[in-house]
């Protein structure tokens, strides 16, 4: 799966935030984007992804799930995450 081909900028970007543990509300600070807006692109994530609410076992939680696909797939190394950023 080419992830770029399916998530926006913006939504990718959420991603990356979301692979460092950033909360929704710290999300949308350095997006500088409602809270709210950052929730819609976690839930288009989490479709895009196939992981969706779990039976409370923290492991296997949404934005865990996300984060560790991304790891996964090793899509974006550090260096060409931080150029993504500023750009």
């Amino acid at each position: 799966m080419v992830i770029e081909s399916i998530l926006t900028p913006r939504e990718l970007e959420t991603l990356l935030y979301l692979a460092e543990g950033l909360s929704n509300s710290a999300i949308a600070a350095e997006m500088v984007i409602d809270e709210r807006v950052v929730e819609c692109y976690c839930n288009v994530i989490y479709s895009a992804l196939d992981v969706s609410k779990t039976d409370g076992h923290p492991e296997r939680s949404p934005r865990v799930l996300a984060a560790r696909w991304l790891w996964e797939q090793n899509k974006l190394h550090v260096e060409e995450r931080n150029a993504w950023l500023r750009e």
